[in-house]
């Protein structure tokens, strides 16, 4: 996960957010800090063609 360090930053941010006062902006940081792991866990994950090989799948039937 190479975007790793994107979530460290929003976490940041969003503790400072809080320290000082700024409820809204931590609860936004907080979304977008969900949103980010989730996007990158998509990324993250290789397709079977990526893994075995496009040739090695069955063909499609459908």
């Amino acid at each position: 996960m190479t975007q790793a360090w994107i979530l460290e930053v929003l976490g940041d941010l969003e503790a400072f957010a809080r320290l000082n006062g700024l409820p809204s902006l931590a609860a936004q940081l907080q979304l977008a800090r969900h949103v980010a792991r989730a996007e990158i866990a998509a990324v993250a994950v290789p397709s079977p063609a990526d893994v075995i090989g496009a040739d090695k799948l069955p063909p499609d039937t459908g």
